[in-house]
C-alpha cells in the first residue's frame, strides 16, 4: 500500500466520522487536525507500561525501540480520532502501509521476512498507541541493522520470522539461513509477497476509481449538452434583438474550435 491508497482509506473514514459526529470539523483537513483521541486509544492502559513495571531493568531496551517508533508514527501516522474510526481491516492496511515505508539496510535486501501478528495483537495495537509505536519501532531498528559480510560471495541470505501477540512478552523473532527453511512457513507469505499483492490490489482499485471518474465526467458532459441544446431550442443561434449569441451557439462554437473548425463557424 502506498500513501495514495492510505489517503483514499482515510477519506472514507473521515466521511463516516462526519455521519456519526465523531469529527466535527467541516473539512477533511480539519479531521487530520484532531490530534487527540477521545475514545479507546486515549483511555487504554498500555501493555508497554505493564512490561516495564515487571522488568524495570529493560526500560532502556524498550525506549530504544519505542522512541524510533514514535518518530515513524509522527511522520506517517494519523490522529487518534481517525484511527479509532477505522475497521480492523482498514487498520491493518494502515499499519502495513507504514511498514512499507520503512527501508531495509542494503545488507538485508536478499533476506526474506515473515510477519505474524495475532488478532489479539492487532486489537492491542489499535487500542494502545504506545504498543503500536513499540511494534513499529522494532521494525525500524531491526531493518536498519547492517549484517557484516551479508553480500559476500557464498554467504547465504536469511529468513526472519517475527511473531507479535498482545504483549511484549509474546514477541518472538528468529533468523536462520534459507537452506534451513523448515517448511512451516509455507502457509505464510513473506513481507515482499504481501507487499506485491497489496500493490496489485491498489492498482486495481485505482483503475476502478479512474473508470468511475471517467463515467461520471461523461455523464456530466451529456447533461450539459442536453441543457445547452434545450436552451438553444428556445434561443437559437443569434438573438437579433439583444445582439447576443445563444447557449447553443456558444456550445457549437466551442466544439468547432476543439475540432479545428472554428473558421467555418465564424463564416456562418
Amino acid at each position: 500500500m502506498n500513501i495514495t491508497e492510505i489517503g483514499y482509506n482515510i477519506l472514507g473514514i473521515y466521511q463516516r466520522t462526519q455521519t456519526t459526529g465523531t469529527v466535527k470539523n467541516g473539512s477533511f483537513a480539519g479531521a487530520l487536525e484532531e490530534t487527540k483521541g477521545t475514545g479507546v486509544r486515549a483511555a487504554t492502559h498500555s501493555t508497554v507500561d505493564d512490561y516495564v513495571k515487571k522488568h524495570p531493568e529493560n526500560r532502556d531496551q524498550i525506549d530504544r525501540l519505542l522512541n524510533p517508533g514514535r518518530k515513524v508514527m509522527e511522520q506517517y501516522g494519523l490522529p487518534d480520532a481517525v484511527v479509532e474510526e477505522m475497521s480492523m481491516d482498514e487498520y491493518k492496511n494502515y499499519i502495513y502501509g507504514i511498514l512499507d515505508r520503512i527501508p531495509f539496510d542494503s545488507s538485508q535486501m536478499r533476506d526474506i521476512q515473515f510477519i505474524d501478528i495475532t488478532e489479539q495483537g492487532w486489537e492491542q495495537m489499535k487500542n494502545d498507541p504506545k504498543y503500536e509505536a513499540w511494534v513499529v519501532g522494532y521494525f525500524k531498528v531491526d531493518r536498519s541493522v547492517t549484517i557484516p559480510f551479508a553480500n559476500y560471495p557464498g554467504v547465504e541470505p536469511c529468513i526472519h520470522t517475527e511473531h507479535f501477540g498482545a504483549t511484549i512478552d509474546e514477541h518472538l523473532g528468529q533468523s536462520y539461513p534459507q537452506s534451513m527453511r523448515t517448511g512451516k512457513e509455507k502457509n505464510s507469505e513473506d513481507w515482499w509477497e504481501k507487499r506485491r499483492k497489496r500493490h496489485k490490489l491498489y492498482i486495481e482499485q485505482l483503475k476502478e476509481h479512474q473508470e468511475k471518474e471517467r463515467l461520471a465526467n461523461k455523464e456530466l458532459l451529456n447533461q450539459a449538452l442536453i441543457r445547452t441544446l434545450a436552451e438553444g431550442s428556445q434561443n437559437t443561434y443569434f438573438d437579433f434583438e439583444a445582439g447576443t449569441e445563444g447557449s447553443a451557439a456558444d456550445f457549437f462554437r466551442m466544439m468547432a474550435a476543439m475540432s479545428g473548425s472554428a473558421a467555418m463557424l465564424e463564416a456562418q
